[in-house]
């Protein structure tokens, strides 16, 4: 596989890489997104990972461009978070208020402002079983969801997709932390579809 330097459990893997769809990350020059998204699954104890994808919609397509996913302490990713979101001119990051996410997410929007970028942040509270919400989310995010080639891929998008396709369901998964916060980032666009969201002709088909 391009993006397993490491063993991982095969039994019960989620997701598989003819699963996914890919694409060049060019954008099209003649559209405007329907919204530029993004969630912050904030780090919790030991060796998570804050896990921050952005996605651009298309449609009923979701382009993920850019990404954050770094074990660092918060002063060391609520930047990295932050620079994102002004960077890919984010409208809208929603962070789960786990483990101090709320703290966490006044703090990075404080970081955007100073900045000088305009990104409303809204936090939530997940009550659904974790593994059932990141199994329930996947179908929306093989048939929608978009990821950059392994060649356009950052080192720390490729960590990120590793850590996607090192996802099991029989729970022996090290972390799940980008998983988590695709099903975060499908849940959000779901709930904007309706005011959002026009069903147009696949820009990159």
């Amino acid at each position: 596989s391009i993006y397993q330097q490491e063993p991982i459990e095969r039994e019960g893997v989620l997701y598989h890489e003819d699963d996914l769809h890919f694409w060049d990350g060019r954008l099209p020059k003649d559209k405007r997104p329907d919204a530029i998204v993004a969630v912050c699954d904030s780090k919790g104890q030991g060796k998570d990972y804050v896990s921050s994808p952005c996605g651009y919609v298309y449609g009923e397509d979701v382009y993920i461009k850019d990404v954050v996913f770094n074990n660092g302490l918060p002063e060391v990713t609520k930047p990295l978070v932050a620079n994102m979101c002004v960077r890919n001119k984010v409208s809208r990051l929603d962070v789960e208020m786990n483990n101090g996410g709320d703290y966490y997410a006044q703090e990075v929007g404080t970081l955007i402002e100073d900045k000088g970028g305009f990104t409303s942040i809204h936090t939530f509270f997940t009550s659904t079983n974790k593994i059932t919400k990141i199994v329930t989310e996947s179908d929306y995010v093989k048939k929608h969801f978009w990821f950059l080639f392994p060649s356009e891929q950052s080192a720390e998008y490729k960590a990120f997709m590793r850590n996607v396709f090192g996802f099991t369901i029989t729970g022996k998964s090290k972390h799940d932390d980008a998983p988590d916060s695709l099903s975060m980032l499908s849940e959000l666009i779901k709930g904007l579809t309706g005011s959002i969201v026009n069903v147009i002709r696949r820009p990159f088909s």
